[in-house]
């Protein structure tokens, strides 16, 4: 026992003077200083403020390259490409993730590429790289399969499950959901739940069957009336448009004010969201369901109109999923001018240009159905 408190002793004298030294208090004052610019730029990043968030992490990010902290390293670096993405700088924004992905790997944190891997998925989405997507996103997903972390899973599913649907993978979408599904289980808490759910209630509503669009209405309308979940602003956000998405079919079929009502609503509280956050996904998605209003409406040209703005603004910000998704829409439309052309009057109301867009595609099956058979 003496011996052990000799050499207790010994080491404290020899560690006093190695705390008290200039350069340990200056590494400890730049660790924690380093700490606190991360800290204070994210906070500027709620607030809007790009800029300041900016010079905040960039001071980090080189203090601890000074004092070789990588842990807090690559987690300013994984915040300076946030910003760059929220810039709409997706080309830096893409390099600098990938360098931190690499930089992650050479330290052995796995819960750090998992980050990394998430946020490249994110870009490679934004840029229209689905597949790229698709792999980054599910590679990350399995390490939380390995780590059995509820909340992180359910975070990221809603966002994998979407890319499958949209790459039309249903087994690999289907397949994720059941995986994530057995590791959650009966699980009470509600956002873990809530995760879970909205995977569900996509890849219903990507089906073909009514029924399945019809239960994905319920599930996602249930999400939002629960007041527990309403903190989660960004994620309220995307639920309410993927709503809007089934709503704008009903409205298509039957033509209900009431429907065009609850449909202007979420997209305003959506749009009050992306301006108070400078979220550019959320502006631009909403742009296009309102083009798809339009186009329910017969108003062909404003519809064209909105779908220009969607892809100049686009281009600016370097979103190129939106790009392609508001090149589709425009020739969806220039096909339904040649298909029915006398629905453009803007004398007709929208039940009635509906009824007749039905009574036109009705008639012009019956003609080809006539033509076989004579």
């Amino acid at each position: 026992m003496s011996g052990q408190i000799d050499q207790a002793v010994d080491m404290e004298k020899k560690t006093i003077p190695i705390i008290q030294s200039k350069s340990f208090i200056s590494r400890y004052a730049k660790r924690a200083k380093s700490h606190a610019l991360n800290q204070m730029g994210a906070s500027r990043i709620m607030a809007g403020d790009l800029k300041t968030a900016h010079a905040y992490f960039k001071e980090s990010k080189d203090l601890s390259e000074e004092i070789e902290d990588w842990v807090n390293y690559n987690m300013t670096q994984r915040n300076l490409g946030l910003i760059y993405s929220n810039m709409g700088q997706h080309p830096e924004a893409l390099e600098l993730m990938e360098e931190n992905l690499r930089n992650e790997e050479r330290i052995s944190n796995e819960d750090g590429v998992a980050h990394a891997k998430v946020n490249l998925a994110s870009l490679y989405y934004i840029s229209g790289r689905l597949q790229e997507a698709a792999n980054y996103g599910r590679s990350a997903m399995e390490f939380r399969f390995v780590q059995k972390n509820k909340m992180r899973i359910t975070e990221s599913l809603p966002h994998q499950v979407r890319i499958y649907e949209l790459l039309n993978q249903k087994t690999n979408s289907r397949e994720i959901y059941e995986i994530a599904g057995k590791i959650i289980g009966p699980d009470e808490n509600p956002f873990i739940k809530a995760g879970l759910k909205h995977a569900e209630a996509l890849i219903l509503k990507n089906s073909n069957r009514a029924r399945h669009k019809t239960n994905s209405q319920t599930i996602l309308e249930e999400l939002l009336a629960d007041p527990i979940l309403k903190t989660r602003s960004w994620w309220l956000s995307s639920a309410k448009l993927d709503l809007c998405d089934l709503l704008v079919e009903e409205l298509s079929q039957y033509g209900e004010q009431e429907v065009l009502d609850e449909i202007t609503s979420y997209l305003q509280a959506v749009e009050n969201d992306a301006m108070m956050n400078h979220d550019y996904r959320l502006e631009l998605s909403t742009a296009l369901i309102r083009s798809r209003l339009n186009l329910i409406e017969g108003d062909h040209e404003t519809a064209l109109e909105k779908l220009e703005e969607v892809s100049i603004r686009a281009t600016e910000t370097q979103h190129t999923i939106f790009i392609q998704q508001a090149e589709d829409e425009k020739l969806k439309i220039v096909e339904e001018i040649k298909k029915w052309p006398d629905l453009i009057s803007p004398d007709t109301t929208m039940r009635q240009k509906i009824r007749n867009a039905k009574l036109e595609e009705y008639l012009q099956n019956a003609l080809s159905v006539a033509s076989k058979l004579s």
